[in-house]
């Protein structure tokens, strides 16, 4: 969890039940832990099954080692959407039932008809 701690911009990748690679990116200053676990990717250019955070991460062989990469001029670039934000779905948390009030805070957020939503709104 070390390079959650570093300043924004930077992958955080961990394996979770010891078969799933989560990509998670900071968003946070320097010794201030926050990242954004990113659950589906839309992929340009191939098909692949990348609508939930073990999936897609296993489609593009996503591992540990992808941990601690910059965003800029790294493997990994996030591109806006093409859509307008008003396309922009937002509601509770997936899977986060354990933590409390929290679990239901609108912190997941989604493209309006993606069929690559891990879970529909």
């Amino acid at each position: 969890t070390q390079v959650m701690y570093e300043s924004a911009g930077v992958t955080y990748v961990y394996l979770v039940y010891g078969i799933h690679h989560l990509f998670n990116v900071v968003v946070s200053g320097k010794g201030n832990p926050h990242a954004v676990l990113v659950r589906a990717v839309e992929p340009l250019g191939f098909p692949a099954r990348t609508h939930g955070p073990g999936l897609w991460t296993k489609a593009l062989g996503v591992t540990v080692n992808d941990g601690g990469q910059p965003l800029a001029g790294g493997r990994f670039t996030l591109q806006p959407p093409a859509r307008p934000a008003k396309d922009v779905w937002v509601g509770p948390r997936i899977g986060v039932d354990y933590a409390g009030s929290w679990a239901d805070a609108p912190l997941r957020f989604g493209l309006a008809g993606s069929d690559r939503l891990s879970k529909p709104f």
